[in-house]
């Protein structure tokens, strides 16, 4: 399990020897055809979500085929009378047992079995999965609330504590994360009648502070005043649907349990101060809230936050082997266990805090294991008939030769937006075409290109750079392309037909898309720091003999040519010539605070 829970976060880390490592222990050695009982619940999270996850951001069809046949396994734990899912079930017999199970059991099934509906076009997982989420819904109090444990041959709750801790709490974030990642509207309507009942009768106020604790599902009545290192996980669910002010309030309240002690306990009675549970599991939903707020705040308090609780994480919990929990985080004494979701959560939202380029927060949604699930799937109603370029990877061809590239034209198209990388010589491109799939590296996104040439040349015109900040050297003298380039992560790239996108290392995320004549680039700048964009028309892939510029800021306008081409012609001194002169204009569609030349 461990490998497969860890792999998307060594990849995200750019730990790339360690994850193809994983990748190939993993395609090679698991086997799921054993005469065993798993729980249906923490194996769709973990391996099935891990798979997943790994499949879209390798590639790697193995991957997915051992999640088809892993979910394939387990759809017998949905065999029940009233739709609710058995707790285990048998990988190999497909039998099934264990009756009493809860909302978080039942209903954080979707975003898994769903996402594999959608790679494999067998809409059979989604069913399945969607229906034991509605059929939790369905038994929702009057009151909107739902309990702690139900049982899944009758339907009956066995047990009607209502809160947002551990057994209820993924089963409301799936709710909200469906809709994100699906757009399923069923989803949406029973987050929005769940969370108003959550916030009318769980939420609670003592000394000043905002906490969530429990209450009878059918009356509100109050039945238990604490909040623990599971629920800690609400700031970030409130945050992601838009109720920014109260995730603020409450991860306020989850830090001040942290800081108890100099490191979160189990349980907290936030009322009266006891602490019934003291040990901590290395959990990571204390900073799965952080780096969410960090994401749509900018508020440095929540990186700063971030680091207190690492320092104490690694202070208390570190070991020559690894990383312990604690029996006791109030005499901090260790104990021999270490969870495998700390490779796949509290590791990975630990390093987004603090490296949040390493990820495109808005494209991903993170299954309650953390593994960043991403609809890249097509429409289902579209043919491939009738649009066969829909199922076209346009990176295809960008490494061992190929000499092709990834970004944005449409076929007879007059301008092929692309990234252009380096491999940190300005004096030469990563390889013919302007990309080169293995460089990591781009100095500009540029006007024209050709694909499959095995020399240089008649490409990689008038780059257009987005930068924070202004030029401190002349472009003109960054001949290891430094000062004026950004790392990426494929990660954090997307190619179709028509369109590219790619979030750079500095945080700016870049669309491009074209058209027959013209091309669209929007730019998004990190919020808070300057935003400038340098156009370099002199510098074509083989240079130029020669170029304008000029800048009107009354129209916010950018217009110029560049005389270039040399189509293979610096190979033979008497063929050194230019073959053509480009005129571009360049709209922009917010003013210009400064210019220059």
């Amino acid at each position: 399990m461990t490998p497969v829970d860890a792999l998307d976060t060594l990849i995200v880390m750019g730990l790339k020897d360690e994850a193809d490592d994983a990748r190939e222990l993993i395609a090679t050695k698991l086997d799921f055809d054993k005469d065993i009982y798993v729980k249906n619940f923490e194996i769709t999270i973990r391996l099935l979500g891990g798979l997943l996850s790994s499949y879209q951001l390798t590639g790697d069809a193995r991957l997915l085929a051992k999640a088809e046949d892993l979910g394939t396994r387990l759809l017998p734990a949905f065999d029940s009378s009233t739709g609710l899912p058995w707790v285990e079930v048998n990988l190999r017999t497909g039998k099934t047992r264990n009756a009493l199970t809860n909302p978080a059991e039942a209903g954080t099934l979707l975003l898994e079995f769903g996402t594999l509906a959608r790679l494999t076009n067998k809409p059979v997982f989604y069913d399945k999965a969607k229906r034991a989420l509605v059929e939790t819904f369905k038994r929702r109090s009057s009151i909107d609330l739902v309990g702690s444990t139900i049982d899944v041959a009758t339907g009956k709750w066995t047990d009607p504590d209502s809160h947002v801790s551990g057994g209820i709490d993924s089963y409301y974030e799936y709710l909200w994360k469906c809709w994100r990642l699906f757009g399923d509207e069923d989803c949406l309507a029973m987050w929005k009648t769940s969370i108003a009942a959550i916030n009318a009768h769980l939420a609670d106020e003592v000394d000043g502070r905002l906490w969530y604790g429990y209450a009878d599902m059918d009356t509100g009545k109050r039945t238990h005043t604490t909040w623990g290192a599971l629920d800690a996980f609400f700031p970030a669910l409130l945050s992601m649907s838009g109720d920014v002010p109260r995730a603020a309030r409450l991860q306020d309240s989850s830090f001040h349990m942290w800081q108890l002690h100099g490191i979160e306990p189990e349980v907290l009675d936030y009322r009266s101060g006891a602490i019934p549970y003291p040990g901590y599991a290395l959990r990571p939903e204390i900073v799965e809230s952080a780096y969410y707020l960090a994401h749509y705040t900018h508020d440095p308090k929540y990186v700063s936050m971030g680091r207190t609780m690492f320092r104490g994480f690694v202070k208390y919990c570190r070991t020559d082997a690894g990383y312990a929990a604690l029996k006791n985080v109030i005499r901090k004494e260790k104990k021999d266990r270490m969870e495998s979701f700390v490779f796949a959560e509290t590791f990975k939202y630990y390093f987004l805090l603090f490296a949040p380029q390493a990820l495109d927060f808005d494209a991903i949604t993170f299954n309650t294991e953390a593994h960043p699930l991403r609809a890249t799937w097509r429409d289902a109603s579209k043919s491939v008939a009738s649009d066969p370029a829909a199922d076209v990877d346009p990176r295809i061809g960008t490494a061992h030769g190929g000499n092709v590239f990834p970004g944005a034209v449409v076929p007879f198209g007059m301008l092929q937006w692309s990234p252009e990388t380096t491999k940190g010589d300005h004096s030469r491109v990563a390889a013919p075409g302007g990309y080169a799939y293995d460089t990591t590296r781009i100095r500009g996104f540029r006007l024209t290109h050709l694909s499959g040439t095995g020399c240089r040349g008649a490409s990689g015109d008038v780059p257009f750079m987005p930068m924070t900040g202004e030029p401190t050297v002349s472009p003109s003298t960054d001949a290891k392309d430094e000062a004026f380039s950004s790392t990426y992560s494929h990660v954090n790239e997307a190619a179709e037909p028509g369109y590219y996108a790619v979030q750079l290392a500095n945080r700016i995320k870049v669309e491009l898309a074209a058209t027959a004549r013209t091309g669209s680039g929007r730019f998004r700048y990190p919020s808070g720091m300057p935003a400038a964009m340098l156009i370099r028309t002199s510098d074509g892939e083989v240079g130029s003999s020669d170029a304008s510029i000029a800048v009107d800021p009354a129209t916010r306008s950018v217009s110029g040519s560049v005389t270039s081409g040399n189509f293979c012609g610096y190979l033979d001194a008497e063929d050194r010539r230019s073959y053509y002169t480009l005129y571009f204009v360049a709209q922009f569609d917010h003013a210009c605070t400064e210019t220059g030349t």
